[in-house]
């Protein structure tokens, strides 16, 4: 099978370079587009695990000198206690201060709490929070729109904006319908193209 080249590339490439999304010349291009776009996206998946497992390990080092910083502080504590001591400064350094906090309450259910406060009429020790639902929110917006009721506080509808959905297809193993070779698609330097126009 011979390598055939990703049709309208150069064009899309030269777009891109160029800045501003401006039409490609035939509908062609656009597969050079989606080839693109699927490899940016498997770039993506690569950096999210590549970031997940970075992460991991931060946060195990995280979690280990939280361990430690936690340990020494106890020390300090039982130090500051044998000594009969509250506080110690250290100048240039620091100080530290001992205090007995009171210990706060554990709420396991707190609808039932809410509930009961309620009866009780112990409104001071809650708040509700009132949540706008924003999709028929914006149909009643829309119809009150036309006719002049749109209330204070709202401010002018957001421009509409143009949007696409692209899907892909599951790999095929059928030569006939692959359109582009897989060597061609894994040949392409996306990182390469100079994005710094757009």
């Amino acid at each position: 099978m011979t390598d055939k080249p990703i049709v309208g590339m150069k064009e899309l490439i030269d777009t891109i370079e160029k800045g501003g999304a401006v039409a490609l010349t035939d509908s062609t291009s656009i597969e050079a587009a989606l080839e693109l776009i699927k490899k940016y996206q498997e770039q993506n998946v690569d950096l999210k695990e590549f970031k997940k497992q970075k992460t991991n390990i931060i946060n195990q080092d995280i979690e280990s000198n939280d361990g430690r910083i936690q340990f020494i502080r106890s020390v300090i504590i039982e130090t500051l206690k044998s000594l009969n001591k509250k506080s110690i400064k250290f100048p240039g350094l620091g100080k530290v201060s001992h205090s007995v906090r009171k210990g706060g309450w554990i709420i396991k259910e707190e609808e039932l709490l809410i509930d009961l406060l309620k009866e009780e009429g112990e409104d001071d020790c809650f708040e509700e929070k009132t949540v706008l639902k924003k999709t028929p929110l914006n149909k009643l917006l829309d119809t009150w729109g036309p006719i002049d009721k749109i209330p204070k506080g709202v401010a002018e509808r957001d421009e509409d904006k143009d949007s696409v959905t692209i899907t892909f297809e599951k790999p095929t193993t059928d030569p006939a319908l692959i359109p582009v070779t897989k060597k061609a698609v894994e040949e392409l330097d996306v990182d390469s193209i100079n994005f710094s126009n757009v």
